[in-house]
């Protein structure tokens, strides 16, 4: 199971249980370019846009954000289709 969810000081939203590792990198799933780009892009405008207590500076940018991490999620879930499930943990 992939942990689909962001967190301060790990670039990718790449979580998984039961590993050793736990903080996940696209490579371990061998992710596209194009993917491991988007992934990288949304968590920059993450850390742009939100502070540490969980609150975003616009509502707009939290929607932008949110849009963007849905094409994000459906394109991890067809590249690791034949690996792993992703469950999507985005607050």
């Amino acid at each position: 199971m992939v942990r689909f969810m962001f967190d301060y000081g790990h670039v990718w939203p790449l979580w998984e249980d039961g590993t050793d590792k736990y903080a996940m990198e696209p490579a371990d799933y061998g992710l596209s370019p194009e993917l491991t780009e988007r992934l990288q892009s949304c968590y920059a405008y993450w850390k742009a846009h939100r502070n540490l207590e969980g609150q975003w500076d616009a509502p707009e940018n939290r929607h932008r954000w949110h849009a963007e991490t849905d094409r994000a999620i459906a394109i991890l879930r067809w590249e690791v289709s034949d690996l792993a499930d992703v469950r999507d943990e985005r607050d």
